[in-house]
C-alpha cells in the first residue's frame, strides 16, 4: 500500500499551522507527517487515507513511537505531550476508538463516516489557520 505525495497546497497548509500552533522552544525538533488512523489500517467500502484531515505534522520521535498503535501510545508527559496538547488536530481517545479498532493484527476503521466527519473538521482548522496567517 503506497503513500501517496503531498501535494503543494498540502503542505503549505500544515507549514502554516505547525509554525502557528508551536511554541519557539518546540521549532528545533525534527517533525513528521502522521496519519492520524494508521496508514496500514484496514477499512470497507470508498475512504481516502491520505486526505489532509488525517495527516498532521508532528515530531517525528513520537510518529516512530507510535507506529500503526493506536493514539493511547503517544507520550503521556513531556514535550511530546506538550505539542499534541498545542497542535488540537488529534481527536481524544474516546473519539478515535469510535473510528478505528485496534484489537486485531491491523487497525480497522470502524466507522468511515466518523473517519471523513473528522477529517473535514481538521481541514476547516488547516483552512482558518492559513487564512488568519494571511488576512488576521
Amino acid at each position: 500500500d503506497k503513500r501517496s505525495q503531498l501535494k503543494f497546497f498540502a503542505k503549505t497548509l500544515m507549514f502554516y499551522f505547525y509554525k502557528d500552533k508551536v511554541t519557539v522552544n518546540m521549532l528545533d525538533n525534527d517533525f513528521s507527517i502522521e496519519h492520524i488512523v494508521p496508514n496500514s489500517s484496514d477499512w470497507d467500502g470508498e475512504m481516502d487515507k491520505d486526505r489532509i484531515g488525517n495527516l498532521v505534522p508532528i515530531i517525528a520521535s513520537t510518529n516512530s513511537a507510535r507506529g500503526n498503535r493506536s493514539i493511547r501510545k503517544y507520550p503521556a508527559s513531556g514535550i511530546e505531550r506538550e505539542f499534541l496538547e498545542k497542535i488540537n488536530i488529534i481527536p481524544c481517545v474516546e473519539e478515535y476508538e469510535k473510528i478505528v479498532d485496534h484489537d486485531k493484527d491491523r487497525p480497522r476503521v470502524i466507522s468511515v463516516e466518523k473517519y471523513n466527519r473528522m477529517c473535514e473538521e481538521n481541514e476547516d482548522k488547516y483552512i482558518a489557520c492559513f487564512v488568519n496567517s494571511l488576512f488576521g
